[in-house]
């Protein structure tokens, strides 16, 4: 969380995201005052698309907030499929005017955000991910989830700036 302000903490994030999977793709794209996050869903496996791209799109609207401490707002929100049966939660996750069947999944929000500085730090990330994964996530995950081997990294301190990996 070394980034000086909300726009170049997406284009990390969604770099890093390219680098250690090809299931989604995230993209920032800028136009006058509006700024929109587009986010692309290979979906190789035929999941649920819109349950995956709906958790996406908030995660990355709550991240956005929680970095620069102060809500992003979007203006509104698109969607490359139709509404599910909870049509009447749409307003209730995304405050904005919603968008079905469109061309892509899309986050608009004003430009004016991207500027904001990035407040957080390292220390206060380790906060919030520390106890979930010491949590009811531990007691959930299984070997194939991919959460164990995350949990597994991150109390063995593998992959910390400084720490050592063991090789055999």
């Amino acid at each position: 969380i070394t980034c000086p302000n909300l726009r170049r903490a997406l284009l990390r994030s969604a770099r890093f995201y390219a680098l250690v999977q090809d299931e989604f793709a995230v993209d920032l794209v800028e136009s006058g005052d509006e700024a929109e996050l587009h986010i692309a869903h290979r979906n190789v496996r035929g999941l649920d698309d819109r349950a995956f791209i709906e958790s996406l799109m908030i995660i990355w609207l709550r991240w956005s907030s929680w970095l620069i401490e102060r809500e992003v707002l979007p203006d509104r929100i698109l969607f490359a499929f139709t509404p599910g049966a909870y049509r009447e939660e749409y307003a209730r996750m995304f405050p904005c005017d919603h968008y079905f069947a469109a061309r892509e999944n899309c986050v608009v929000f004003p430009a004016r955000y991207l500027d904001h500085p990035v407040t957080r730090d390292s220390a206060e990330l380790a906060q919030p991910v520390g106890p979930l994964l010491r949590g009811d996530a531990v007691a959930y995950a299984g070997a194939e989830t991919g959460l164990q081997a995350l949990v597994e990294v991150v109390e063995q301190g593998v992959g910390v700036v400084g720490a050592q990996v063991a090789t055999d």
